[in-house]
């Protein structure tokens, strides 16, 4: 991951989580990497409480959505229509981050999620999977999802 993902990102900074260690032993994030983190678990808790304004705020206006099974979605309204369905469904998500990088107009985060999805009639069950987000940096100095793509394990 470190040659390829980094040099896309022209060599930027790539922090990494070990869930085994402690954060205390993590190294330090930046404002950047601060903020994209805050950005992935606000985005989480928008889709676990179900407030789609706030989780179609955090997507630039001409983001793509790439999920399993699913043609590609852009754009504002798609993107919404998309997650009215998703919401509906008593999903509710996890991340846990493996990687984050970042750069003066580009960050990433790379990383392993479990969603509660449903099964049959009042039934759920666990699915595990993987996502990486793709933020840009606004003119505006915000940082906006382009990219959100994830999969099952």
């Amino acid at each position: 991951m470190e040659g390829g993902l980094q040099s896309l990102l022209g060599g930027g900074n790539v922090a990494r989580r070990d869930p085994a260690r402690p954060s205390a032993a993590a190294p330090a994030m930046s404002r950047a990497e601060s903020g994209i983190r805050k950005l992935t678990q606000d985005w989480a808790l928008a889709c676990n409480t179900k407030h789609l304004e706030d989780l179609i705020d955090l997507y630039n206006t001409d983001a793509i959505v790439l999920r399993s099974n699913y043609p590609p979605v852009r754009g504002t309204s798609a993107i919404r229509e998309f997650f009215v369905h998703m919401l509906e469904v008593a999903w509710r998500c996890g991340t846990g981050i493996h990687a984050r990088a970042g750069r003066s107009d580009l960050a990433f985060d790379v990383g392993r999620c479990k969603m509660l999805v449903p099964t049959a009639m009042g039934k759920r069950r666990e699915e595990r999977g993987k996502f990486v987000m793709i933020y840009g940096r606004q003119p505006t100095g915000e940082w906006k999802a382009v990219v959100d793509s994830w999969t099952s394990d």
